[in-house]
């Protein structure tokens, strides 16, 4: 009987802290999802950083080469040539809204680095850290839609800048490869 006594303040205790047990759990099991956010950032970071050296560089390579064309094929490469510049311009847009996406995940995610610690350490109030995990989780989707589709527009116009150049080298039979890769 004493041994049940004993026992029992125990039981208690890990029985009401069961729920927060979970709750702790379950905010473990998301905290990984921001890697996956970290690492389509970094996808985006090195080929917007790509993209800015190359894209003008590239295409001043190619405009050396135009006057030595004749009429009808100099008109061809300068209308691609045209086409390709609203490509830049969608480039830096698109590093425009990276820099703003970059900037509300960092602050987003040393936010939530802060209130996990403050959790573990058992310094915030159940239901109001459940408020505010709901809040993290929600901001979350909405920014793992925004960066996917920043990646997404970014690969597309990176594939324009391909397509082209290519076209532009080949109207002017020449040999030089301007392929940005986006494998990874």
């Amino acid at each position: 009987m004493r041994r049940i006594l004993l026992l029992l303040p125990i039981f208690f205790l890990t029985a009401c802290g069961g729920v927060e047990l979970a709750f702790m759990n379950e905010v473990k099991v998301f905290e990984p999802k921001w890697t996956i956010l970290s690492e389509k950032i970094t996808f985006i970071k090195r080929h917007i950083s790509i993209a800015d050296m190359r894209y003008e560089s590239d295409i001043k390579q190619v405009e050396k080469g135009i006057g030595d064309l004749d009429a009808g094929r100099q008109d061809e490469v300068r209308s691609l040539r045209n086409r390709y510049r609203k490509v830049i311009e969608e480039k830096d847009e698109l590093k425009g809204k990276f820099e703003e996406t970059l900037e509300s995940f960092k602050t987003t995610i040393y936010a939530f680095n802060d209130w996990e610690n403050k959790l573990m350490n058992n310094d915030l109030d159940t239901d109001e850290a459940k408020l505010q995990f709901a809040k993290y989780q929600s901001f979350y989707a909405e920014l793992y839609g925004s960066i996917d589709s920043l990646q997404t527009d970014l690969i597309q116009n990176i594939e324009r800048h391909n397509s082209l150049l290519k076209s532009m080298t080949q109207l002017m039979d020449k040999d030089t490869n301007f392929r940005i890769d986006i494998g990874g």
